[in-house]
């Protein structure tokens, strides 16, 4: 069945989104809360995000304009802190051989481990969001990044091999077709972690963490498996 996206704003009521979704004869939510939409519609595989925070439709997290500004709020404010780019490994690979309906679900499991060890552990003034596809960003406390680099991974790994065939779990790869048509043998997917630590002053903006980011990630991907890595400069 094809999801169906309603933009939830701000100022529209529970009982107008209703009305626009079913009939009125079907309409029997009453006292239904704003926050039990997603349940209740779940049925009709129907998606409700709000349309002025940019979250993802897929896993609710904030989208790149709530990262952008979550981001420049810490430089201004010249806290210490730490960014953690998260992607997986061999997801082009994976889409081919399983799918997007089952790629779509992985990400969602990727997204549920980032949040269920960051919350999990209640650590002051974390943020997590999604920048599309596989790609996401958390921005946490520096003093905690090793500790939670390891941890993420190790939840990853540990369920992980259920989205993949006995065959191809047996085998220890996956095997589909290059950009040249080629048959080509992938790794399983893993979680490859690039964090860096943001040093008051040490980043005049967000375009500087990222590119920072992208190569401390590029370190993490050269590893075999789920891995990370980390940049401790001070300047």
């Amino acid at each position: 069945m094809q999801r169906k996206i309603y933009m939830l704003e701000e100022n529209k009521n529970v009982k107008d989104i209703l009305k626009e979704i079913y009939n009125d004869e079907e309409c029997i939510f009453e006292n239904i809360e704003r926050e039990q939409l997603k349940e209740k519609l779940q049925e009709k595989s129907i998606i409700i995000i709000n349309s002025s925070n940019n979250s993802s439709p897929l896993t609710g997290l904030p989208g790149n304009n709530q990262i952008h500004e979550e981001l420049q709020k810490r430089i201004i404010k010249k806290e210490k802190f730490a960014v953690l780019y998260l992607d997986l490994d061999n997801f082009k690979a994976y889409n081919d051989v399983y799918g997007f309906l089952k790629g779509d679900i992985l990400i969602k499991y990727t997204a549920d481990t980032i949040v269920t060890v960051i919350k999990g552990r209640n650590i002051e003034n974390s943020f997590i969001g999604h920048i599309g596809g596989d790609d996401f960003v958390a921005i946490i406390l520096a003093e905690n990044v090793e500790d939670l680099c390891q941890t993420i991974i190790a939840t990853f790994d540990l369920n992980v091999n259920r989205f993949f065939s006995e065959e191809d779990l047996q085998k220890g790869y996956i095997e589909t077709e290059n950009r040249k048509g080629i048959k080509e043998q992938f790794p399983l997917t893993s979680l490859s972690i690039g964090a860096v630590i943001c040093e008051p002053g040490r980043f005049k903006n967000i375009l500087e963490i990222g590119e920072v980011g992208a190569q401390v990630k590029h370190i993490a991907k050269t590893v075999m498996g789920s891995s990370y890595a980390i940049d401790r400069r001070k300047k």
